[in-house]
């Protein structure tokens, strides 16, 4: 076995050995930096989630766009199919 691999768990390990880290006491605030960083990164996520959801929206957009253009020719040639039809017979 190759020892590059990193170690699995295995599902019979408890999982009481996996402990979450104590959380400060309750009166301790994050520092300023702290809240900073933390409002920085929400903008930034907030910002890419929206930018994502524009380009999304855009895209859309333009798929509808195509397919009703798309539409209007196949009606357009079926109704100059039909009429063509009618007067060559």
């Amino acid at each position: 076995m190759h020892d590059t691999l990193s170690p699995v768990r295995s599902p019979n390990r408890d999982r009481s050995e996996f402990t979450v880290p104590a959380l400060p006491a309750t009166g301790a605030r994050p520092s300023l930096a702290d809240r900073v960083f933390l409002r920085v990164g929400l903008w930034l996520l907030l910002r890419s989630t929206r930018s994502v959801q524009r380009n999304a929206a855009h895209e859309s957009h333009h798929l509808r766009r195509a397919n009703e253009r798309a539409r209007l020719a196949r009606e357009q040639a079926a109704l100059r199919r039909n009429l063509l039809s009618t007067v060559h017979a």
